[in-house]
């Protein structure tokens, strides 16, 4: 069918079935590091919630080069402290881009932005007691 709902249908499945913020799979792969995950978040707070806007331009721009680049480092960013949604939202721009298809600005760089704010602003709210009151409890 048409390129443009087909694009538009995987992104609305996306946002429909994952979540903003998932620390539980990360937290598993860094053995229930707490500390190590507030770290990453601090990190992530610190250095990388522009990424979003950033790549928002370039779909502007136009690059398809720099779009792949871009897309894929904030893929792997956002997936690294659980934010699922950034992160499936940039491997789509990433697919369509590398697949040689302009991801259309109108619709990925606003969907980009809004995810880029959801996942900051679930960052900054997080609550470390109850994320910690859900760890396993420590092997002896």
């Amino acid at each position: 069918g048409d390129p443009l709902s087909h694009q538009l249908e995987s992104l609305v499945t996306v946002l429909n079935e994952l979540p903003v913020l998932d620390p539980a799979a990360i937290l598993e792969s860094l053995d229930f590091n707490l500390d190590l995950y507030k770290d990453l978040v601090g990190i992530y707070l610190d250095n990388y919630t522009k990424e979003g806007d950033i790549l928002a331009e370039m779909l502007v721009d136009g690059n398809l080069e720099k779009i792949v680049g871009a897309a894929h480092s904030l893929k792997g960013i956002a997936a690294s402290i659980g934010g699922s949604r950034l992160s499936e939202v940039s491997r789509l721009i990433q697919d369509i881009s590398m697949g040689g298809k302009m991801p259309l600005p109108t619709v990925w760089g606003p969907v980009v932005t809004a995810e880029s704010e959801a996942l900051k602003a679930a960052l900054v709210t997080l609550d470390y007691s109850e994320l910690e009151e859900s760890l396993p409890p420590a092997s002896p």
